[in-house]
């Protein structure tokens, strides 16, 4: 059902009703038919909705009334689709006076994004406000305490990028009407936190140190979890100091996996927008887009000032990106007329202290990362177009709060670590090796890098010579000046002989190889080595180069090595 079969999600939940209603098994029965519901309201079968909750409220009713409140936030949660919002509101109080008295399955954060949208359709956007910022709390606490596997169930199941967005645009609506300006910070501070908790949270999934974790780790999570609870239902001193303590025991455990830590981002909005103001240089301004499917936003900082600007609806600033992006793809005539379009759309409602910056850190969203920013039009002169690269240098980065982190890589030392030239084909005359039978092997990769296009299931992983990669990495290495050099070149260009170099922690990585991508997964790419003894090609994949180690910059000169997957809150996802 989470994927969009409803079809046979409903039809295997009705075969787990039936079971459980002739067992006479009624726990089962609620959450089932909760489940139908929730499917029926995902694909806007209200009445389905409707007939399934209610069958679940009756359950709990005759035989569970103490998880009534399970079936009042599924009310209210049809009550606000079915445009009741009065109705939605008193449903969802009833839910949280329940589930803030008493341990709960519910998660508490839900209820309280569902009553602050019932009292915004009602106009009463203070109480809204406050609803929406208990949300973003309540869900701060849990993930900071979630590992990655929680984090991404907890993400899924409550949908915590529409919590983050309820809280953006009350704030920045209350921001633009005068009323409250301060809001626009804390909702510039909310965007931000939930992108870089989203990133690491992508990242983790992917690490190998979750294996690494004690057994003792998970009953420690969950007593964590249930101080938690405590805590927010009574507000006291050692019910905080019990849930630091166990907060800390996470932590160590988790330190002993190399786990990372999680952002640093400071609450309150006001304090981490100034934070992140004090470390922008004169010549700076930071650029941070929020895309929304009714209302889009651009904040814009520099060291003295802070803006917000309305950007309007996701599907016209797509309509415009994709127009632009193709335009410069092709090398068509309407390139720079559509350059000239978007830019306007984007930065045309910049103030003089912000576009007079020649640095523009950039934090992009949705459609965004494929847009070619650099040349947006930003006028004409002498007959011919402005591009935005001819006046601003552009530096995308993930979050702002990358921002507040101590520089990656610290205390890596003096050493260049360059990748290039490795031997990627049998016919290379620097392989000595026997071919392995049936070393062609059907990978089934996209060659992106030298094909364009994606490739059939039929390509062989035998790629041509980048024989000019060897002296790239040698003249980097030159120019970078380091005291210490290790280049690793035609079958010295291993996974082996790399991981031991990164061991060392270099102050550069410089990675000249091919990028492979599989088909349909763009934040899936991997790097191709060289061909190993047998002739069998080693790549290195993302969850391996999250474990091989540290460099203070790392350089990917590789065709689409760039590319990825623009999650929602997390940006972009791949290689990079």
């Amino acid at each position: 059902g989470w994927s969009g079969q409803f079809d046979e999600a409903l039809s295997a939940l009705g075969a787990s009703q039936r079971e459980a209603d002739r067992v006479n098994d009624l726990p089962t029965l609620a959450v089932t038919l909760d489940y139908s519901g929730i499917h029926c309201l995902r694909r806007g079968d209200l009445p389905g909705a409707e007939a399934a909750f209610l069958k679940a409220y009756l359950v709990r009713r005759l035989r569970k009334p103490d998880e009534i409140h399970l079936s009042q936030a599924n009310l209210g949660r049809l009550r606000l689709a079915q445009g009741d919002f009065k109705s939605a509101e008193t449903l969802f109080s009833l839910a949280l006076a329940k589930a803030n008295s008493a341990p709960s399955l519910v998660q508490v954060w839900t209820l309280y994004h569902g009553r602050g949208a019932a009292r915004q359709a009602q106009g009463r956007f203070d109480g809204a406000w406050a609803d929406f910022g208990t949300a973003v709390d309540l869900a701060r606490r849990w993930r900071a305490d979630a590992v990655a596997a929680d984090a991404m169930r907890i993400r899924t199941d409550a949908g915590l990028r529409e919590v983050y967005q309820s809280y953006i645009r009350a704030g920045n609506r209350a921001a633009l009407s005068g009323r409250r300006p301060e809001m626009a910070r804390r909702a510039f501070s909310a965007a931000e936190e939930h992108r870089a908790v989203s990133l690491r949270e992508q990242w983790n999934a992917s690490g190998e140190w979750r294996r690494k974790l004690p057994a003792e780790y998970w009953p420690v999570l969950g007593q964590l979890q249930t101080a938690e609870v405590a805590a927010l239902r009574n507000n006291s001193a050692p019910a905080a100091a019990r849930a630091a303590r166990l907060r800390l025991r996470l932590i160590e455990m988790e330190a002993q996996t190399g786990a990372p830590r999680p952002l640093a981002v400071a609450g309150g909005g006001v304090e981490f927008s100034r934070a992140i103001q004090l470390k922008l240089s004169p010549s700076e301004a930071l650029l941070s887009f929020e895309f929304g499917e009714k209302e889009s936003y651009l904040w814009a900082l520099t060291g003295k000032r802070f803006f917000l600007h309305a950007l309007g609806p996701r599907r016209e600033l797509t309509a415009l990106i994709s127009r632009f992006r193709d335009a410069v793809r092709l090398d068509r005539a309407d390139a720079a007329d559509a350059g000239a379009k978007l830019y306007s759309r984007l930065f045309g409602s910049l103030r003089p202290s912000v576009t007079a910056k020649a640095r523009w850190l950039v934090v992009l969203d949705d459609a965004l990362f494929e847009a070619p920013l650099a040349a947006a039009v930003t006028g004409r002169a002498n007959g011919r177009p402005v591009y935005l690269a001819e006046s601003h240098s552009l530096m995308t980065i993930p979050s702002a709060a990358a921002l507040l982190e101590p520089g990656a890589g610290g205390g890596a030392g003096a050493l260049f670590v360059g990748v290039g030239d490795p031997v990627y084909n049998s016919a290379d005359p620097r392989w000595a090796g026997t071919p392995e039978p049936g070393m062609l092997h059907r990978w089934g990769l996209a060659l992106v890098p030298l094909l364009g296009a994606s490739a059939s299931p039929q390509t062989n992983l035998e790629l041509p010579r980048l024989a000019a990669s060897a002296a790239e990495i040698r003249e980097c290495s030159r120019r970078w000046g380091v005291r210490e050099t290790v280049l690793l070149e035609g079958p010295a260009a291993c996974r082996d002989r790399l991981a031991e170099a990164l061991r060392r922690r270099p102050a550069v990585l410089h990675l000249a190889t091919h990028v492979l991508t599989p088909e349909g997964r763009r934040d899936g790419a991997l790097i191709a080595l060289s061909l190993g003894p047998p002739g069998r090609p080693e790549v290195l994949t993302s969850s391996e180069i999250a474990s091989l180690g540290s460099a203070r910059l790392v350089v990917l000169s590789g065709c689409s090595s760039g590319n990825g997957a623009p999650l929602p809150g997390a940006g972009l996802v791949g290689l990079t």
